[in-house]
């Protein structure tokens, strides 16, 4: 239903529309896909750092071709750094580190703990891992209070069994002093606040 119409679905899906973006906001996008959260973002006609992870390299080549600015990275998140299977389901976008059913191939693929890079402030921090979200989480404990607002997609995608990580990741994250927001209308998204803001 073209352009707009997507980037405002997506907005209402990650419950972006609820943050004030500001000139020199940092957004880490974890997951990114082919970039769509950055067009939304620059929609606002502001100067958002962007940090882009996206392990699959169909993915990130559209990536890369749909952004003219920020920081690409063609790896994933985890608790640690290391070389992990990655699950391709290219077609569905449905690519986890986590096994899956009916995945086309499976290469190795570089992760990294997102705490192992340096920022001063993130306003927020987009994490859609196909079921990984709860191993992304443990890669950030050193920087989440520098970090402002978390959305997580905790949707049934993870593994064989199709399980969320709603409780996961909630409690988790209440445990780190963040508090829950709003949970979308349109899919299990739950927007996350630091209570130290």
């Amino acid at each position: 239903r073209g352009y707009y119409f997507r980037l405002d679905t997506l907005s209402k899906m990650y419950l972006l529309s609820t943050i004030n973006f500001q000139n020199g906001d940092t957004v880490i996008d974890c997951g990114a896909n082919i970039g769509e959260i950055k067009l939304l973002l620059d929609n606002l006609n502001k100067k958002i750092d962007y940090y882009a992870f996206e392990p699959g390299d169909k993915e990130f080549k559209c990536l890369k071709k749909n952004l003219t600015n920020g920081k690409l990275y063609n790896y994933g998140l985890w608790y640690k750094k290391t070389y992990i299977r990655f699950y391709e389901k290219t077609d569905t976008a449905d690519s986890s580190f986590i096994k899956n059913e009916n995945f086309e191939k499976v290469s190795k693929k570089k992760v990294i703990r997102l705490d192992d890079l340096k920022f001063k402030k993130i306003k927020l921090l987009k994490v859609e891992a196909e079921g990984a979200e709860p191993e992304v989480l443990l890669g950030t404990t050193k920087i989440l209070k520098k970090i402002e607002f978390i959305t997580v997609d905790c949707g049934p995608e993870r593994g064989l069994k199709l399980e969320k990580t709603d409780k996961t990741v909630i409690k988790f994250l209440e445990s780190h002093k963040f508090n829950l927001v709003k949970r979308s209308k349109m899919r299990d998204v739950y927007l996350f606040k630091n209570s130290n803001y």
